[in-house]
């Protein structure tokens, strides 16, 4: 798999128990890193958005994602674009990811994702 060119980090700011962060992104289609030679092809930016907040030791992290994909008719063979989601995530995190105020959910966004 190639690197992906822009990932999903996002700032956290509160320190307290329950403070939340708002996030809203849009990420590369590339982002999603399908296989070479899938005919799914990304054919729109992947719209990211949420909250997180802090609870004890951990970061739980809400959102939504949705973005288009485009595939082949069977029929004619032209691109056909259609929407994926929005699809609901939550994911915990150690509060120990947290480096420089900063939170990387790059691969957990990725592997919940795809």
């Amino acid at each position: 798999m190639s690197k992906r060119p822009q990932g999903l980090c996002i700032r956290i700011e509160g320190s307290t128990d329950g403070e939340e962060t708002l996030f809203e992104e849009q990420l590369a289609p590339d982002f999603l890193d399908l296989p070479e030679g899938d005919e799914l092809v990304p054919s729109s930016k992947v719209d990211v958005s949420g909250k997180a907040y802090r609870t004890g030791e951990w970061i739980v992290v809400e959102g939504n994602v949705e973005t288009a994909r485009s595939l082949p008719c069977a029929m004619c063979n032209e691109q056909t674009a259609f929407s994926v989601g929005p699809f609901a995530w939550k994911i915990d995190v150690p509060a120990t990811n947290v480096k420089n105020g900063m939170l990387d959910l790059t691969e957990e966004l990725h592997h919940s994702f795809i």
